[in-house]
Protein backbone atom coordinates (compact mmCIF):
# COMPACT_ATOMS: atom_id res chain seq x y z
CA UNK A 1 0.00 0.00 0.00
CA UNK A 2 1.23 3.48 -0.90
CA UNK A 3 2.28 5.72 1.99
CA UNK A 4 -0.18 8.57 2.48
CA UNK A 5 0.95 11.92 1.16
CA UNK A 6 -0.12 14.32 3.88
CA UNK A 7 -1.74 17.67 3.11
CA UNK A 8 -0.80 20.98 4.72
CA UNK A 9 -1.79 24.59 5.01
CA UNK A 10 0.30 27.51 6.18
CA UNK A 11 -0.25 29.04 9.62
CA UNK A 12 -1.93 32.41 9.70
CA UNK A 13 -0.01 35.60 10.45
CA UNK A 14 3.44 34.37 9.48
CA UNK A 15 5.85 37.14 8.62
CA UNK A 16 8.77 37.30 6.24
CA UNK A 17 11.09 37.20 9.28
CA UNK A 18 9.42 33.99 10.56
CA UNK A 19 10.08 32.35 7.20
CA UNK A 20 13.69 33.55 7.00
CA UNK A 21 14.44 32.05 10.43
CA UNK A 22 13.70 28.54 9.18
CA UNK A 23 15.38 28.84 5.79
CA UNK A 24 13.05 30.54 3.31
CA UNK A 25 14.90 32.81 0.88
CA UNK A 26 13.66 35.68 -1.33
CA UNK A 27 13.34 33.90 -4.68
CA UNK A 28 11.13 31.53 -6.58
CA UNK A 29 10.26 30.01 -9.92
CA UNK A 30 6.68 28.67 -9.63
CA UNK A 31 4.66 30.76 -12.13
CA UNK A 32 1.37 30.56 -10.21
CA UNK A 33 2.93 32.13 -7.09
CA UNK A 34 2.80 35.91 -7.27
CA UNK A 35 5.71 38.26 -6.57
CA UNK A 36 7.17 39.04 -4.13
CA UNK A 37 7.78 35.47 -3.10
CA UNK A 38 10.00 33.33 -0.92
CA UNK A 39 11.27 29.80 -1.55
CA UNK A 40 12.14 26.93 0.79
CA UNK A 41 14.13 24.03 -0.68
CA UNK A 42 15.20 20.76 0.92
CA UNK A 43 16.72 17.65 -0.57
CA UNK A 44 14.46 14.67 0.04
CA UNK A 45 16.44 11.88 -1.58
CA UNK A 46 19.21 11.92 -4.20
CA UNK A 47 18.05 14.40 -6.89
CA UNK A 48 14.51 14.73 -5.50
CA UNK A 49 13.84 18.08 -3.82
CA UNK A 50 11.01 19.67 -1.91
CA UNK A 51 10.15 23.24 -2.96
CA UNK A 52 7.70 25.46 -1.10
CA UNK A 53 6.97 28.94 -2.37
CA UNK A 54 4.84 31.60 -0.76
CA UNK A 55 3.58 35.02 -1.87
CA UNK A 56 4.02 37.99 0.41
CA UNK A 57 1.97 41.13 0.87
CA UNK A 58 3.31 43.78 3.28
CA UNK A 59 5.64 41.15 4.76
CA UNK A 60 2.84 38.62 5.46
CA UNK A 61 2.15 35.32 3.71
CA UNK A 62 -0.92 35.29 1.46
CA UNK A 63 -2.75 32.91 -0.86
CA UNK A 64 -1.33 29.49 0.11
CA UNK A 65 -2.59 26.21 -1.34
CA UNK A 66 -0.56 23.03 -0.98
CA UNK A 67 -1.27 21.99 -4.60
CA UNK A 68 -0.09 25.33 -5.94
CA UNK A 69 2.72 26.22 -3.53
CA UNK A 70 4.43 22.87 -2.86
CA UNK A 71 6.35 20.90 -5.47
CA UNK A 72 8.38 17.72 -5.30
CA UNK A 73 10.92 18.10 -8.09
CA UNK A 74 13.33 15.79 -9.85
CA UNK A 75 16.25 18.20 -10.00
CA UNK A 76 18.14 15.96 -12.44
CA UNK A 77 15.41 16.45 -15.06
CA UNK A 78 14.15 19.88 -13.93
CA UNK A 79 10.53 18.78 -13.66
CA UNK A 80 8.06 17.51 -11.06
CA UNK A 81 8.88 14.05 -9.75
CA UNK A 82 6.05 12.32 -11.62
CA UNK A 83 5.61 9.19 -9.43
CA UNK A 84 4.88 11.44 -6.43
CA UNK A 85 1.85 12.79 -8.28
CA UNK A 86 0.64 9.45 -9.69
CA UNK A 87 -1.05 7.21 -7.13
CA UNK A 88 -0.99 4.27 -9.58
CA UNK A 89 2.81 4.03 -9.40
CA UNK A 90 4.11 1.91 -6.54
CA UNK A 91 7.76 1.07 -5.86
CA UNK A 92 10.19 1.23 -2.91
CA UNK A 93 12.01 4.40 -3.97
CA UNK A 94 8.71 6.29 -4.09
CA UNK A 95 7.90 5.09 -0.57
CA UNK A 96 11.19 6.58 0.60
CA UNK A 97 10.45 9.91 -1.12
CA UNK A 98 6.97 10.10 0.41
CA UNK A 99 8.33 9.22 3.85
CA UNK A 100 10.99 11.95 3.59
CA UNK A 101 8.39 14.45 2.30
CA UNK A 102 6.14 13.76 5.29
CA UNK A 103 9.12 14.04 7.67
CA UNK A 104 10.19 17.41 6.24
CA UNK A 105 6.64 18.75 6.28
CA UNK A 106 6.04 17.51 9.83
CA UNK A 107 9.20 19.34 10.88
CA UNK A 108 7.71 22.56 9.48
CA UNK A 109 4.56 21.80 11.47
CA UNK A 110 6.63 21.43 14.65
CA UNK A 111 8.25 24.82 13.90
CA UNK A 112 4.85 26.48 13.59
CA UNK A 113 5.10 27.21 9.86
CA UNK A 114 2.58 24.67 8.56
CA UNK A 115 -0.50 22.95 9.95
CA UNK A 116 -1.84 19.60 8.74
CA UNK A 117 -5.09 19.47 6.82
CA UNK A 118 -7.30 16.75 8.25
CA UNK A 119 -9.48 15.27 5.53
CA UNK A 120 -12.49 13.07 6.05
CA UNK A 121 -12.89 9.89 3.95
CA UNK A 122 -15.03 11.58 1.28
CA UNK A 123 -12.49 14.39 0.83
CA UNK A 124 -9.66 11.83 0.64
CA UNK A 125 -11.46 10.05 -2.20
CA UNK A 126 -11.84 13.35 -4.09
CA UNK A 127 -8.15 14.16 -3.58
CA UNK A 128 -7.09 10.74 -4.89
CA UNK A 129 -9.17 11.31 -8.03
CA UNK A 130 -7.55 14.71 -8.57
CA UNK A 131 -4.04 13.30 -8.14
CA UNK A 132 -4.61 10.48 -10.68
Amino acid sequence: MLNEIKRYNINDNLTEDDLKKIGFRPSGWIPSVEEPKMNYTRKLLDDIELHIEVSLNNGKVIDFDDYKNIYVMDDKFGQPYTPFYNSDVIFPYLYKVITRYNEEMDELVSQGILKPIILNDLENQKVKKIIK
